[in-house]
C-alpha cells in the first residue's frame, strides 16, 4: 500500500546529538533535503539534544544552532553552505529553486526536567491534528548508531489517532570508525588531508580528537568550506573548553539491537504488536508468578497439614503407648491382689 505524502501531512526530520556539528552531519542533512524535494515537502526538522554535561558533549545546543544555522539565517552557516553547494552541482533551474526555498528548522530539546528528543516533535504533530489533518506521515532519517529511535518513534506516535504511518532511512557510516582511530593518533592525523577525508566519515569524535590533539590548522581546513571564518575560532575554543573542563563520559553504549519493525509502518496495514505483545508478556509473567505463588502457598499449606498430621500421629502413638501401659498395669495389679489374697 502506497503512502500519500503531501506538504500538509508529512514531517521529515532527524534526531541527533551533533556535538559538535561536522561536515559529516551535512551528509545527513543533505539526505533530509533530498527526501523533502522528492516528496514535494518544503520544510525539514533537525531536533538536537540538550546534553552538555561531559567531555563528549562539549558544546551547548544554542552553540550548535549558531554553527548549523536556522531557516531564518542568511549568513554563512553550515546548512546555507550545503544548500549553495547543492545548487551549484545541478543545472536544473526548478531543482535549484526548490533547494533554495526549502526551510531547515533546527530545534533544541528544551532545558526542562523530563524533556526527551520527542518533546519538540510532539507540538509539530499536534499542530497537524489541530489543523484537522488525520493522516500524518512521519519520516525519520538517522545514522545507524541511533536507528533504535525509529522503533521508539513508532511505539510512541503510531498510537496517535492522527498519525497514519512511520517510516525512515538508516544511514550507514562504514568508514567512521576507521577515521576516528586515525584522528586519535597525532601522527596519523597529521598525515590526513582534510579535503580528502570522506565526508560521511567525519564524525563528532573525529573533530573532538582534532581539538584534543591541538591541531587548529586541521580544524580550520575542515570547516572553512562550510562556516564563516569568524565563527571557526569560536567553535574551536568552545569545543576545547568543554573537552578540558567537563567530566569524562562514563556512559557506554549498549549492544546494537536490530529493528523490531519492518518499515514503512502503516496504521491498519502493518502488524503493530508492540502494545499487545507487551501486555501478553506482562500478563503471562504475572499469571505464572501468581500460579507459582499459589503453588508455593499450597505447598506451605500441605507442609503445615503434614506437620499437623505428624503431631496427631505422635499424639496417637503416645495415647496407644499410654493405653498399653495402663492395660499392663491393670493386669499386674490384678495378679498382685490375687496373690495377696
Amino acid at each position: 500500500m502506497s503512502i500519500d505524502y503531501r506538504p500538509d501531512n508529512t514531517i521529515i526530520f532527524t534526531l541527533a546529538r551533533m556535538n559538535p556539528p561536522t561536515p559529516g552531519h551535512l551528509h545527513l542533512i543533505q539526505k533530509l533535503i533530498d527526501e523533502a524535494i522528492h516528496k514535494n515537502i518544503e520544510e525539514v526538522y533537525i531536533i538536537l539534544s540538550k546534553t552538555n554535561d561531559n567531555n563528549e558533549n562539549p558544546i551547548s545546543c544554542p552553540e550548535k544552532i549558531n554553527v548549523l544555522g536556522d531557516a531564518s539565517d542568511v549568513t554563512k552557516t553550515m546548512i546555507n553552505s550545503l544548500k549553495q553547494i547543492m545548487i551549484t552541482k545541478t543545472t536544473d533551474i526548478d531543482l535549484k529553486s526548490k533547494i533554495q526555498r526549502l526551510r531547515v528548522f533546527t530545534i533544541c530539546v528544551p532545558e526542562v526536567k523530563g524533556a526527551t528528543p520527542f518533546t519538540p516533535l510532539i507540538p509539530i504533530v499536534g499542530e497537524k491534528k489541530d489543523a484537522g489533518i488525520q493522516d500524518v506521515n512521519l519520516f525519520l532519517i538517522i545514522g545507524d548508531d541511533r536507528k533504535d529511535l525509529l522503533d521508539s518513534i513508532t511505539d510512541y506516535f503510531l498510537k496517535w489517532d492522527n498519525v497514519h504511518s512511520v517510516s525512515g532511512e538508516i544511514l550507514e557510516r562504514e568508514e567512521m570508525g576507521e577515521y576516528k582511530k586515525k584522528s586519535a593518533d597525532p601522527e596519523q592525523l597529521d598525515a590526513l588531508v582534510m579535503s580528502e577525508v570522506p565526508v560521511n566519515a567525519i564524525s563528532a569524535s573525529f573533530v573532538r580528537n582534532i581539538v584534543k590533539n591541538n591541531r587548529r590548522d586541521k580544524f580550520i581546513d575542515l570547516y572553512s568550506p562550510y562556516l564563516d571564518e569568524q565563527k571557526i575560532p569560536g567553535l574551536y575554543e568552545s569545543i576545547l573548553a568543554g573537552i578540558t573542563s567537563l567530566k569524562p563520559n562514563a556512559k557506554r553504549d549498549g549492544p546494537e539491537k536490530p529493528l523490531k519493525y519492518r518499515y514503512p509502518m502503516i496504521k491498519g496495514v502493518s502488524e503493530f504488536t508492540m502494545k499487545t505483545t507487551s501486555l501478553k508478556k506482562r500478563g503471562g509473567k504475572g499469571k505464572n508468578a501468581r500460579r507459582k505463588g499459589k503453588n508455593t502457598r499450597r505447598k506451605g499449606k500441605n507442609a503445615r497439614r503434614k506437620g499437623k498430621n505428624t503431631r496427631r500421629k505422635g499424639k496417637n502413638t503416645r495415647r496407644k503407648k499410654k493405653k498399653k501401659y495402663y492395660i499392663l498395669y491393670i493386669i499386674y495389679a490384678y495378679f498382685k491382689n490375687k496373690k495377696t489374697l
